[in-house]
């Protein structure tokens, strides 16, 4: 994946544009003051990525469904839906702000050298502060857990659910076995800059190919994968 701006120049922008642009979605008044019953068919802790997602699934055949989320709503920082914005929100009342253990072997210009581990702490957990990018595990990670007794979390198990939730709007990916076109989340490509082709260009030469960050292989030049939405002064 290659950045064709600097950090400092999204931030500055997107600061700019949750001033002039107009109100985001809010939640719907006493959405979150409704009393709780005393039983539910499913409990979920955590409305992250995946809490949220099963939530709304099990929802589906009328089960009652109670997600405990420690952060509040995601709608309650505008940043969530800018994806240039997504670095203020990190190491705000919406951020874990995990920290690793001391590392041995790196981390040696950290304080402590400790890693900083943004964590999202809202609805839609850390995928309300990822940009708003489409970027799957790595499939050996996937292998691996299965390896160590995680049944039906093999890559091969879990790619059927990734491709039930994305629609793939990329005419080059319409046709690939890892990718899915019936989906709820709209996929679309990021627009290239001329420094991206010319980076492009150079890492081809050193042998790295044009690679789908969501498909067999992440090793190589990618462009991460996009859902966004576009606002106009109309």
């Amino acid at each position: 994946m290659f950045l064709g701006h600097s950090l400092l120049g999204n931030i500055t922008i997107a600061t700019y544009l949750q001033n002039v642009l107009p109100p985001g979605p809010k939640d719907p008044p006493g959405v979150f003051d409704r009393s709780l019953r005393r039983y539910y068919d499913y409990i979920i802790v955590g409305g992250g990525s995946a809490g949220s997602l099963l939530a709304s699934r099990l929802t589906e055949d009328k089960a009652s469904v109670l997600v405990l989320e420690a952060g509040g709503s995601d709608l309650e920082n505008e940043a969530t839906v800018i994806p240039g914005a997504w670095a203020t929100l990190l190491r705000s009342k919406q951020d874990w702000n995990y920290h690793s253990v001391p590392q041995k072997h790196s981390s040696f210009a950290m304080e402590d050298k400790k890693i900083y581990l943004a964590s999202g702490k809202m609805l839609g957990g850390s995928g309300s502060m990822n940009g708003l990018l489409m970027v799957r595990g790595s499939r050996h990670d996937f292998n691996e857990w299965a390896r160590q007794g995680c049944k039906g979390w093999s890559y091969k198990e879990v790619l059927p659910y990734f491709k039930m939730i994305e629609k793939t709007e990329i005419p080059a990916l319409k046709g690939s076995p890892y990718r899915g076109t019936k989906g709820n989340i709209v996929v679309t490509p990021q627009k290239s800059t001329t420094l991206e082709y010319f980076y492009r260009k150079a890492a081809s030469e050193i042998g790295y190919r044009s690679v789908d960050c969501n498909g067999y292989s992440e090793i190589g030049t990618i462009n991460s994968d996009f859902n966004g939405k576009v606002f106009t002064a109309k």
